[in-house]
């Protein structure tokens, strides 16, 4: 039995949040369990991200990735998470973000909860983000996610406001800011000058399993490369790949493709960008945190706030995306980021006193 903490993720931005917060833990020789479930099962997604950030192995690998079927990957991975949770009796369970695997995680905690008497507390880090666009899956897993927690941390005040419009308790909600702050500084990045160069990346459902919707936005990004003097590098996520593939999707020349690579690498080639394009959630508080100039391209953000500050632009309309490249040309970053810093102490030290 052990009544600690526990953490559940299987995707690499779960990994990536979630690493400064394992980091402490074990520094700190606080007892906890990890439970990979093995969403993103490609080795490039994940298994380097563990090597990378230093990290043990999970004690639990549910190697649930390859299940094809959302319903069946929840499914089964509730039944494993639940047994394992019934086990260990952890006192916390921590989830990050919005992806299958948190929401999995969150129903397993409510059901073992009615075989316990110490009742599992669910925690949610990244918690009250809000697109309101619900052609994207995770729309629905970050509502649900939410109202089943018992502790929640949002960013920033915006979704603080939002969590207590929904009806949420402010006795429940703990504005922290976000782990990727801290992961950041657990790189240790090299400063750089910025180069002539587009980082760019694709991966949204939304974005790449609509035939029509794909072949629009590449057609756009060749426009880019043939109208601007930049060289635009594309990290291409796998199931974009197949994607281009399946419907002979040509690239400009001047687009440089490239598989996903170490977070490292990848932060360090932010770094050096001029400006990123991207339909990413992460890379908007990435790009913000690293002062680059961010283009979204995505109807609408769960993260107004960079909006709000000018480190991002959120457009599908490729003409104003343009206008913007052209302005950016001219400007240098000025905000401040809103995503503080220490994030992972003020973390658990609140889960400490709410698990006393």
């Amino acid at each position: 039995m052990n009544r600690g903490i526990c953490l559940i993720f299987g995707t690499r931005p779960e990994i990536i949040k979630l690493a400064p917060i394992i980091d402490h833990l074990s520094k700190k020789k606080i007892p906890f369990t990890t439970i990979y479930s093995g969403q993103h099962y490609d080795k490039s997604m994940s298994d380097i991200f563990f090597e990378e950030l230093k990290l043990s192995k999970p004690n639990y690998n549910l190697n649930l990735g390859k299940k094809k079927k959302n319903d069946n990957f929840i499914f089964s991975l509730v039944n494993k998470v639940e047994k394992i949770l019934i086990k260990i009796r952890p006192k916390i369970v921590i989830v990050q973000g919005d992806t299958n695997t948190s929401l999995g995680g969150a129903i397993a905690v409510k059901r073992a909860n009615n075989f316990l008497i110490n009742k599992i507390k669910l925690a949610h880090v990244e918690s009250g983000l809000r697109s309101y666009d619900y052609r994207m899956p995770e729309e629905l897993n970050r509502l649900l996610i939410d109202h089943m927690s018992d502790i929640l941390f949002p960013p920033t005040i915006i979704q603080s406001k939002i969590l207590i419009d929904e009806g949420i308790h402010n006795k429940k909600i703990f504005i922290v800011g976000s782990t990727i702050a801290d992961s950041l500084k657990m790189m240790k990045l090299k400063k750089s000058k910025d180069t002539n160069t587009i980082l760019l990346t694709i991966h949204r459902h939304e974005n790449t399993q609509n035939k029509k919707m794909v072949i629009s936005i590449i057609e756009n990004i060749n426009k880019i490369a043939l109208k601007n003097n930049y060289k635009i590098i594309f990290f291409c996520h796998p199931k974009t790949l197949k994607v281009l593939n399946r419907y002979k999707i040509m690239l400009n020349n001047k687009i440089i493709l490239k598989k996903p690579t170490s977070y490292k690498l990848f932060l360090e080639e932010i770094i050096k960008s001029k400006i990123i394009i991207s339909d990413s959630g992460g890379i908007q508080e990435e790009a913000c945190i690293l002062k680059k100039n961010l283009i979204t391209i995505r109807k609408s953000t769960e993260r107004p706030e960079t909006e709000l500050i000018g480190s991002n632009f959120v457009s599908l309309d490729f003409s104003k995306i343009q206008r913007r490249i052209d302005y950016l040309k001219k400007q240098k970053p000025k905000w401040k980021s809103p995503y503080g810093k220490n994030v992972t102490k003020k973390i658990l030290s609140i889960l400490i006193k709410e698990s006393l």
